[in-house]
This record gives structure tokens, C-alpha cells and sequence, in this order.
């Protein structure tokens, strides 16, 4: 967390940031993203596969204000350990720095509803005894960080990623973004 608010405060004064381009019209967007994180629980940690989509608005100032939704899993097919499922509904502002006529560098901040549950077994198992057990539900905040290639007006390409705490543990992901302006 302290890595990322460090970079967008070193990002903030660069000269290329502040030569912008002729301003755009606002957009509505729709985005996908899909990656690889860690979920750690306690002492258990856990790689993840995660998928999240999103819907927004950037206005003409480049301030987005968006909504989405993500799962991030760990499913174990061969049965060694639990399967972490973190599901969120999100809600963010975010501000996107023009670097050139077709990368952005998008810092966001917001809030999340999360929930967690926790699966023994696995997807490949003999035993009938796999058990779903809920293991919480609540609020935390969230830092996103994208840098978005723009590849005509109407699609961008991006990596991004996010790092969460909450009472369980914390959340790590790094994820591949398509997103479509309409």
C-alpha cells in the first residue's frame, strides 16, 4: 500500500503528467480484468486466480467514478489444503493521468463489501465429506493502481494491481485489463 500511494505521489509532479492532450469527452466504459494473487488467511497462504468486471464513468476532467464486482479463488484440485473463495462488490473514484497520446496512469480509491468462504477438499477428491464454511463478511477500503494502454478510442488494454487488508488477512492480486469506452 505504501509502495503504491509512493508512486502515484512521485507521479503527481513528473512534467509528463501535465502535458495533457486536447481534452475528451466524457464516456461511459465497461471493463474485465482477470489475473494471479495470494489470499492469506491467518497463517494460510494461498495463490488465487481472480476475475472482476466494471462499469463507469470518466468525465471530461479524467476523474472516473466506477462500480464492479470480482471473485478471487484458490481452488486446490488435488485436495492438499482449504479453497479460499473472496467475493466483493466495489465502489471507486479515481483520476486518470494522461502520459502521452495513448498511456494513462490511473490511481483508484474506494470502498468494498467482501465475503469469504472457505471449502475443504478440493474439486478431485474420493471423500463426500468437502464442507463450506463462511468465514466472514465486511467492509474495507481499496488502492487499485492501472496503467492503461489506449489502443483506438474505443478499447484500452492495462495491468493493474491492488493489494487489501481485512480482519482475515489480506488480498493480493495483479491483473490484465480490457476496457471498452461507449
Amino acid at each position: 500500500m505504501k509502495r503504491l500511494l509512493a508512486m502515484v505521489i512521485f507521479a503527481l509532479p513528473s512534467p509528463v503528467v501535465f502535458a495533457q492532450a486536447p481534452v475528451e469527452a466524457g464516456a461511459w466504459y465497461m471493463g474485465l480484468q482477470s489475473g494471479l494473487g495470494h489470499i492469506n488467511v491467518g497463517n494460510d497462504n494461498a495463490d488465487s486466480f481472480g476475475f472482476s468486471w466494471s462499469l463507469g464513468y470518466r468525465f471530461n476532467s479524467g476523474l472516473l467514478a466506477e462500480a464492479g464486482a470480482s471473485l478471487q479463488t484458490s481452488d486446490d484440485i488435488f485436495g492438499n489444503g482449504d479453497t479460499y473463495d473472496l467475493k466483493r462488490e466495489e465502489l471507486l473514484l479515481g483520476y486518470q493521468f494522461r502520459l502521452g497520446d495513448t498511456m494513462r496512469l490511473i490511481p483508484k480509491f474506494g470502498r468494498v463489501n467482501w465475503d469469504l468462504h472457505s471449502r475443504d477438499g478440493a474439486l478431485i477428491s474420493a471423500s463426500e465429506d468437502a464442507q463450506s464454511q463462511d468465514l466472514g463478511k465486511g467492509t474495507a477500503n481499496i488502492a487499485e493502481l492501472v496503467l492503461e494502454f489506449r489502443i483506438n478510442d474505443t478499447l484500452q488494454l492495462g495491468v493493474a494491481y491492488e493489494k487489501l487488508r481485512y480482519r482475515f488477512g489480506e488480498s493480493k492480486t495483479t491483473d490484465f485489463s480490457i476496457r471498452f469506452e461507449f
